[in-house]
């Protein structure tokens, strides 16, 4: 006996039919048996003499391989004399698998709107797609349709080694999958990509901070610089500033121009951008900031240091006050005790550029501490200090009628 399949040099799936030439006319009974991997898959069954027979190589024969269903026939005749008989077939019954394969740059999606984003990409992302059918017969094709945003998805392409690219900003579906030759299709697979090439934007802040009549931006060494950024697709990976031609420094808190107090030149410059997490960046954006480090100045012309004996009901306090930075905001007196803050008031600018102020002094007699005070236009605050008597004697001058004792 000898089996006789014309179909046993060629890669099969489904049903295989088994037949075989038996010259012996004396047979009695004939059985068959599959081995599938090297393992028994079907036991051995009786079977019809001389008669075609049909296995279900997905029951039989459910993993794929050259030479890996085998079939055995054996047949008794009256007498019990036996024969054997084997052969191979080559048995691929399950579809290929497709990976879908993207270059960098890309970065793992997550829920973005209403989309679940497999991969955020940009226009430079590659994508493409390999084929693997195991031990089966091997990959026919891999075939791919895409869908732009919600529009109608494109006919079925046959994916011919030449990379997908996406140039246009939106939400791409892909569906894709792959047949082998003996015609196992395998289930459609979908992913949903992001284009994003727009980089993020930043906004810089800094307080506090004076907009002098030119245009100019004065800040002190004091001033917090923040650098915020808002990217609404794939995020902010970080933020990059410099200060003047210095290193670049990755942004984590706001920032000062303290160090920068020691420089001569007032004038300052601040670069920075942002960067998301598919390395899109933004065009680097520079701001010029004058910096004022000092206090304004002030020379006390009046009370001088013959009269910090007051026998006055009040006081005329003249000031010069100047200020090469920024300006000079406010400038106001205070005079206070050993019980605190007993009077302020505020010094107007003359019309011969001193300070002045007229300061009541109908308080107990002691002693007290007068405090000049300026502030620039950024902050920078600056205090000059007399001591000062007041006598509990009070001589009222030019004042008629008298309104104190």
């Amino acid at each position: 006996m000898e089996i006789t399949n014309e179909n046993a040099d060629e890669w099969i799936k489904g049903d295989l039919e088994i037949t075989e030439i038996d010259s012996d006319t004396n047979l009695d009974k004939c059985f068959y048996q599959v081995k599938n991997g090297g393992e028994v898959s079907v036991e051995w069954t009786e079977t019809l003499c001389n008669e075609p027979f049909t296995i279900d190589t997905k029951v039989a024969c459910p993993e794929d391989g050259e030479n890996n269903c085998l079939v055995y026939k054996k047949a008794q005749d009256k007498a019990c004399n036996e024969k054997q008989r084997w052969k191979e077939f080559d048995t691929d019954n399950n579809a290929p698998n497709t990976t879908k394969i993207i270059s960098e740059p890309k970065y793992t999606g997550f829920i973005w709107m209403d989309w679940v984003i497999d991969w955020f990409i940009t226009d430079e992302t590659e994508i493409t797609f390999t084929c693997n059918d195991g031990d089966g017969s091997g990959c026919d094709m891999t075939l791919y349709r895409v869908k732009f945003n919600e529009g109608q998805w494109s006919d079925w392409i046959v994916f011919n080694e030449t990379p997908l690219m996406f140039e246009e900003d939106g939400v791409y579906s892909i569906e894709y999958s792959s047949q082998d030759i003996v015609g196992n299709i395998e289930n459609d697979q979908k992913e949903i990509d992001k284009v994003d090439t727009m980089p993020p934007v930043s906004v810089k802040t800094e307080e506090p901070v004076y907009k002098d009549k030119e245009g100019g931006t004065w800040v002190s060494a004091l001033t917090n610089f923040t650098i915020t950024a808002n990217d609404e697709e794939v995020g902010v990976k970080k933020i990059i500033y410099q200060i003047d031609d210095g290193e670049e420094t990755e942004y984590k808190s706001p920032f000062t121009l303290e160090s920068e107090c020691q420089d001569e030149n007032p004038l300052h410059s601040i670069d920075y951008y942002s960067i998301d997490y598919l390395l899109n960046d933004e065009e680097p954006k520079t701001q010029e900031v004058m910096l004022d480090c000092a206090a304004p100045s002030i020379r006390i012309l009046n009370p001088n240091l013959n009269e910090r004996n007051i026998e006055k009901c009040s006081q005329s306090i003249v000031a010069i006050v100047g200020d090469s930075g920024s300006g000079v905001k406010k400038v106001w007196a205070e005079l206070w005790n050993e019980t605190g803050k007993a009077r302020e008031v505020e010094m107007s600018l003359s019309i011969y550029n001193t300070y002045e102020a007229l300061m009541d002094k109908q308080l107990s007699a002691g002693a007290y501490t007068l405090k000049v005070m300026a502030e620039d236009n950024v902050g920078n605050v600056y205090v000059e200090n007399i001591d000062e008597i007041l006598l509990n004697s009070v001589y009222v001058e030019f004042i008629s009628p008298a309104i104190c004792s």
